[in-house]
């Protein structure tokens, strides 16, 4: 999956979706800190996207940056504070 995900991004580097792919891929292998660097370039294209603002700071918490990923999730939470933003941590 992570050679067509990358093959995908190649073809394509302006592509948010092929980012994005890459990015899932990434962060199921638990390379997350790559992850968040892909997740950080498809929020330059839609910076209010929740699901990938939460995503990146899910990646961003795997990847051991606790301060960033805190900055992340607080303006999450505060747009709305009954939801789920961190599920696998």
């Amino acid at each position: 999956a992570e050679g067509t995900a990358r093959k995908l991004v190649a073809d394509a580097p302006a592509s948010a979706d092929a980012v994005l792919v890459l990015a899932e891929v990434l962060s199921a292998k638990k390379a997350h800190a790559e992850a968040a660097k892909l997740f950080d370039q498809a929020l330059k294209g839609d910076p209010t996207n929740s699901a990938v603002r939460t995503r990146a700071a899910e990646a961003h918490l795997g990847a051991g940056s606790y301060a960033e990923a805190a900055d992340r999730f607080l303006p999450l939470l505060a747009n709305n504070p009954r939801a789920e933003v961190v599920k696998n941590y």
